[in-house]
This record gives C-alpha cells, sequence and structure tokens, in this order.
C-alpha cells in the first residue's frame, strides 16, 4: 500500500486552470470587438444581414462570462459546453453571413488557409466536444473545445517573441 500513489482529489485541475484563463481570453478579446458597433454603416446596407456580424460581436462576450462564470463556480462540464458553443458562434456566424450576402461558401484553395481552420474544422472541434461532454470525457472534450483558443494565444506569442527578437 506504501507504493500506491495517492488518490487526486481534482482531477481536472488542469482543465480547470485553462478554462479559466482561456475564457478570460476570449471575453477580453470579445470586449475589444464592442467599439466597432458604434462605428456608422455607410455602405449600402443589405437589410436584416447587417446584424449578423453585430450578432457575432455581442454573443462571443457574453458567451465567454458565462464559460468564466461556469468556470469560477467549478462546473468545468457547463464552462467547456460554452466554450464550445462560442466555438460554434464564431464558426458559424461569418459563413452564415457570407452565405447570405453572396450565396457561396469560402473557396478551398491555398489563399484561403487563414479562413479554412475557423470555418471547417472548428465547427466540427466545437461539435465533438459537445458530444464527447454528452459522453462523459470532461477531459478530452474541454481539451477540444479549447485547443483554437490555445492556438490562437500560442500563435500570438510566438508573433511577439519573434518581433521582439528581431527588433532588437
Amino acid at each position: 500500500m506504501a507504493d500506491s500513489p495517492a488518490p487526486s482529489r481534482y482531477p481536472h485541475r488542469t482543465l480547470h486552470v485553462f478554462l479559466i484563463l482561456f475564457s478570460t481570453f476570449e471575453f477580453l478579446s470579445g470586449l475589444t470587438d464592442l467599439p466597432s458597433l458604434l462605428i456608422p454603416n455607410y455602405k449600402p446596407t443589405a437589410g436584416w444581414l447587417d446584424i449578423i456580424p453585430d450578432a457575432r460581436r455581442i454573443l462571443t462576450p457574453a458567451i465567454a462570462a458565462v464559460a468564466l462564470g461556469f468556470a469560477l463556480a467549478d462546473k468545468l462540464s457547463r464552462a467547456a459546453a460554452a466554450m464550445a458553443g462560442l466555438l460554434l458562434i464564431s464558426a458559424f456566424v461569418p459563413v452564415a453571413w457570407m452565405m447570405a450576402l453572396w450565396g457561396e461558401m469560402p473557396p478551398l484553395d491555398l489563399a484561403s488557409m487563414p479562413i479554412l481552420a475557423p470555418v471547417y474544422v472548428y465547427p466540427l472541434l466545437g461539435v465533438a466536444a459537445l458530444v464527447l461532454l454528452w459522453r462523459g470525457r470532461l477531459g478530452l472534450a474541454g481539451m477540444l473545445a479549447l485547443l483554437p483558443t490555445g492556438f490562437t494565444w500560442l500563435y500570438w506569442i510566438v508573433v511577439a517573441v519573434v518581433i521582439a527578437f528581431f527588433s532588437s
């Protein structure tokens, strides 16, 4: 019995920390988009289609705040579900807006590589995270829901390090 490790009291501590960090990051980055709602649109309007991007700008900080609240309240499955929902909303809203305005999907060529992952991969990650949550696999579902945010912040950290390295 002395050789067996002590059981962990909190098995998802790492997920808890990353849910708090990444939902805070999403909330703060969503807040930076809100001032663009105050800029008047002088272009010819497409009617009700103009509110689709605004809906994403409003829903992103709201859902990220819900995810942060659930993570702080130690309801990790609900926080992971909110982050997966945020992932689905931020992936589907631009596609819906593009399809409603122009009636076509984004192209699948190398020039459109920056939009391939958010449009085609992120929704799959969000749906997979929700299915895994439904099956009770919290750790894997949380990882899939947080993966795009982690890649985004890792990208910006690498860019900042490269700029700092080459600017000196």
